[in-house]
Parts: structure tokens; sequence; C-alpha cells
């Protein structure tokens, strides 16, 4: 399967039929939905640090070694260093 289905299924149409108000609503509809993705995005990492921060002791010394790793591991996918 093609990791860009949507965008193989336009260049058929648009080698059928070159619109040019068909490319600018396929690239409209994907601006929105990119918006869309980065708001649902931005709340799951707001989500997952409340949930760490509430979740977590207050002394770090009290964390268990899989209670570090899992933190470390959010903090690292969070800022994209994964």
């Amino acid at each position: 399967m093609s990791e860009t289905p949507r965008t193989d299924t336009f260049l058929v149409a648009w080698d059928v039929t070159p619109d040019p108000k068909m490319l600018i609503e396929h690239f409209r509809q994907f601006e929105i939905e990119l918006n869309v993705a980065n708001q649902h995005i931005k709340r799951l990492k707001e989500a997952g640090t409340y949930a760490i921060n509430t979740l977590q002791p207050k002394d770090p010394s009290n964390l268990s070694f899989l209670q570090s790793q899992a933190i470390k591991e959010w903090n690292d996918v969070k800022e994209n260093k994964v």
C-alpha cells in the first residue's frame, strides 16, 4: 500500500482532468487536516505532561527505575528526540 494514497488518487485524477480549483481544494483539505492533527498532538502532549507531573512523587529519589525510565522516555518523545 502506498504511503500517500490520497495524493496518488489525486494525481491520477489530475492526469485525466487537470483543474487548478481541484488542486487548491486538495491543498486546503490537507492544511485543515494537518492543523487538526497538530492540535491533537498538542493536547496529547499536554495531557501526558499533566499525567507525569500528577503521578510522580514529589521527591525524585522515591521514583522506581521503571518510573524514571518512563518519565525520561516521555520527555524524549515529547521533545522529538526519539
